[in-house]
């Protein structure tokens, strides 16, 4: 449940959440776990350290290989890097800097 709510805290939509819960209710706990990383990674959303080792532990717990999941090493957020969404609203913004804004005359 720590990784559901995590998942939720960064993003995932609240559809995925729900498919994740019916998992977890007919008992399919690894298909859950599976189904809540690669909505993760294929949705590009950033995690911390905290929340990668929360992953390994679980895939530990359900007995799969922590190789198996190496692919979210890659959504480790880095202090010294611009987080992915932060540089898309940042291009956003200058783009929309470029529009022209209307003026009086066009109100």
């Amino acid at each position: 449940m720590r990784l559901l709510i995590a998942a939720e805290f960064l993003g995932v939509s609240g559809k995925e959440v729900d498919s994740f819960k019916e998992y977890l209710e007919y008992n399919e706990t690894e298909i859950a776990f599976d189904f809540v990383v690669n909505r993760l990674y294929n949705n590009n959303i950033e995690i911390s350290p905290d929340v990668y080792r929360l992953i390994c532990n679980i895939s530990g717990l359900l007995a799969l290989s922590n190789s198996e999941y190496d692919f979210i090493r890659e959504l480790i957020r880095d202090d010294n890097k611009i987080p992915e969404p932060v540089k898309l609203g940042i291009t956003k913004l200058i783009g929309s800097l470029d529009q022209p804004r209307p003026t009086d005359m066009d109100l």
